[in-house]
């Protein structure tokens, strides 16, 4: 289904991010709009309630289904625009982009990792790019897995292909991506979900690694591959404290 934004709809979509704005629970919106409806009496009633909370109640309904639509496209549209706003930042003079991946997933799903070139290809360099807020308090099982593909996709890449490139894996958050990448997790649990990628990793690396921060290490004393967190070489692309 393709929507078609209208200036009502975006009007409505800009009052309900005033009513929740970032940072803020979205049972911050339902709760109060629940508690208004309790002891509604007939549909004047509690048309007239729900009009209090959201407005134009109809217009509301619709702005959230598009909001829901297009949150199924979020992903897709912050690699896209989060690569170009972050090309400024790290090609060098005269470096030339051969090709830039769209698909958040970096070109390949789960059971293709090593197979798809990278998110960025220039002439000097290979790259995958993981934009992920960290959770402060837990809740980062499923960035780190993208982080941990992407690592070992740039790492099984073949030196042929490569052809002498730097093989960079460009981060929004250096610390936390270090604090996973130098932890005692072991790979086979991490990525338990994610047989082609363990198949293939054991095809180049046999048990020679079983914890993350050992084969993290080996990357790091060989300069196989690179971690560079944008907020350091792009500090305008650090989100505002919420």
């Amino acid at each position: 289904m393709v929507w078609q934004l209208d200036d009502g709809v975006l009007d409505q979509l800009q009052h309900l991010w005033r009513l929740a704005p970032p940072g803020t629970p979205v049972r911050g919106l339902t709760q109060p709009l629940a508690n208004v409806l309790v002891g509604a009496t007939g549909p004047a009633d509690a048309a007239e309630r729900a009009t209090d909370v959201l407005g134009d109640v109809e217009t509301a309904y619709l702005a959230t289904l598009a909001l829901k639509v297009l949150a199924g496209e979020v992903d897709v549209m912050l690699h896209a625009v989060g690569i170009a706003a972050s090309l400024p930042h790290v090609l060098a003079d005269g470096e030339q982009v051969i090709s830039v991946s769209v698909d958040h997933d970096g070109g390949g799903t789960a059971g293709s990792a090593g197979l798809g070139v990278g998110d960025l290809v220039t002439d000097r360099q290979i790259a995958e790019f993981t934009f992920i807020r960290w959770a402060e308090r837990g809740g980062n099982g499923q960035r780190e897995v993208k982080l941990l593909r992407d690592l070992i996709k740039l790492d099984l890449l073949e030196d042929t292909a490569a052809s002498g490139r730097r093989r960079i894996l460009y981060v929004t958050g250096g610390a936390p991506a270090l604090k996973f990448l130098t932890s005692g997790q072991t790979i086979g649990k991490k990525l338990g979900r994610n047989a082609d990628v363990l198949a293939r990793f054991a095809d180049r690396h046999g048990g020679r690694f079983s914890r993350i921060g050992d084969y993290w290490a080996h990357l790091q004393s060989t300069g196989r591959v690179e971690l560079v967190d944008l907020h350091v070489v792009a500090p305008e692309l650090r989100p505002p404290a919420t």
